[in-house]
Parts: C-alpha cells; structure tokens; sequence
C-alpha cells in the first residue's frame, strides 16, 4: 500500500517583472502626471484591472497539483543540487 506523503494542490508562483521606459529620465510633470492618472483610475474603477506596460505578471507555475507516496522517488532540480534522487 502506497501512502501519501505530500499533496500539493493548485500550487502558483507569481513575479511582477517591471520594464523600464525608453527614455532617458522621467521629468518632475511626467511623474506627477502618471501618479494622479493611476489614482483616479483606483478612485473612479477601484475594481478595474488596468494594464500597467511597466509591468507583467510572469507565472513560473499556475494551479500545479501532485502527489509523492511513500516509497516513490522524484528528481530535485535546484540551484542548490546537481540532479540528485531523492528516496
């Protein structure tokens, strides 16, 4: 008989990657000005996801479920390791 050991479910990593502008300095205007346009769009549609081109979601895993029972033997990738087999 083959007990679970570990139950992962839905399992997501999420980065926020920011990207940077084209030009070459932001002036003192240009910041005021995005700074009150980004907060009128949260006053006014505070439920509205807005697109944001300085930044992207980037999902390494979305909703990964598995299962390791016991006996089973699984591979760790890491930075950490060299491939080694788990037991």
């Amino acid at each position: 008989m083959a007990d679970t050991v570990i139950r992962v479910e839905n399992l997501s990593k999420r980065y926020v990657i920011g990207h940077q502008r084209q030009e070459r300095y932001t002036t003192l205007r240009d910041a005021i000005a995005n700074t009150t346009r980004s907060l009128k769009q949260r006053i006014f549609h505070p439920m509205q996801k807005f697109e944001d081109p300085e930044h992207e979601d980037f999902w390494a895993l979305k909703d990964v479920s598995f299962e390791i029972k016991q006996g089973d033997r699984r591979i760790s990738l890491s930075k950490l390791d060299s491939g080694e087999v788990v037991k």
